[in-house]
């Protein structure tokens, strides 16, 4: 929120400093009574710029009292107080007992449960592979599937040695995650 207040403040400072200056508002129209908006006809170019000083002097103050506004609300901030709570709330974690409960947690894991439904996984999976292959098997009658029941059942012994290297590799991970 401070630094929404620090940041409009800033913008309303560099508006009036820019208003001030060249007298125009923030929308592009300028102050003067007789034009609205941009005048699309070129001016003839004045070598000599005329600044009222008025307007200048009454942008002055605006941006010295938006100055005053934000050097009180900077000096009203006790930073003392914010460095202290940050320095308390870090002193408040304990990493070691974070460690602790991480072990803990991962030796309440029960490890042989988790092996057991991967291995019932994966002796579900290749009960459901024989059965296709024997739904395969029995319907190798027509021409078109006979010619590729070589190709087809060497498709399968693939996905038999893919199963068994992903049950090792599974078993393996398992075990890593017991240490």
């Amino acid at each position: 929120m401070k630094t929404s207040i620090l940041t409009a403040t800033l913008i309303m400072i560099g508006s009036f400093i820019i208003n001030g200056l060249i007298g125009t508002s923030a929308f592009g129209a300028t102050n003067s009574p007789k034009t609205v908006g941009y005048d699309t006809v070129p001016k003839v170019k004045n070598h000599e710029t005329i600044i009222d000083m008025s307007d200048f002097d009454k942008s002055m103050k605006e941006v010295d009292k938006a100055l005053d506004q934000l050097n009180s609300k900077v000096q009203s901030v006790d930073w003392n107080k914010i460095s202290a709570d940050v320095n308390n709330s870090l002193s408040r974690i304990n990493i070691n007992k974070m460690k602790e409960d991480i072990r803990a947690s991962m030796k309440k894991i029960d490890w042989e449960r988790v092996n057991g439904d991967v291995k019932r996984s994966l002796n579900d999976a290749n009960v459901e592979i024989q059965k296709a292959m024997k739904i395969i098997d029995s319907q190798m009658n027509s021409e078109k599937i006979k010619s590729h029941r070589e190709e087809l059942k060497k498709d399968m012994e693939e996905l038999k040695k893919d199963l068994q290297k992903n049950k090792e590799e599974l078993q393996k991970d398992v075990k890593k995650t017991k240490v």
